[in-house]
């Protein structure tokens, strides 16, 4: 009754640019997350254009930082992690080769869940989601049935 719907692309004016900047080539309906993994990322503002994309990256798993950020009670914090009360998860990262802040989201509400544990510090993994902002950032947002892949070598 509804068929399933991609969106290949945001309606930024600077998409075209994007694109050819970039190398990328999306397939029009094409139920596969577009490759940003070759991308040049000089900062976040590079997410903007992507911003609700289904996309296919590699990050890097980074130290929690917080910037004067004020934790709220209730929440847990690890290495390179943070859960509220509610089982939201953060998961700290870059943007792979970058010292850029890409971020993982994981909903409470996550089926399978993925939890922390699922990661490791520093290690770098190739994962799909939707670009999101986040603040003055961009971050990736896991949905249900993820695939995440730890890049070796």
């Amino acid at each position: 009754k509804y068929p399933y719907i991609r969106i290949t692309h945001p309606a930024a004016e600077d998409y075209a640019t994007m694109l050819e900047t970039n190398g990328i080539e999306p397939e029009a309906g094409s139920a596969e997350p577009l490759d940003i993994s070759e991308m040049t990322v000089e900062s976040s503002s590079s997410f903007a254009p992507l911003n609700g994309f289904y996309v296919s990256t590699n990050v890097t798993i980074r130290q929690v930082t917080f910037d004067g950020e004020t934790i709220d009670e209730g929440y847990t914090v690890g290495d390179y992690w943070r859960k509220d009360p509610n089982d939201n998860l953060t998961i700290y990262a870059y943007f792979f080769g970058t010292e850029v802040s890409f971020n993982l989201r994981i909903d409470g509400g996550m089926f399978p869940y993925v939890d922390y544990d699922w990661f490791e510090l520093g290690a770098s993994y190739t994962i799909s989601g939707y670009v999101a902002p986040f603040y003055e950032n961009y971050q990736l947002q896991l949905f249900n049935g993820v695939a995440i892949t730890e890049l070796v070598g």
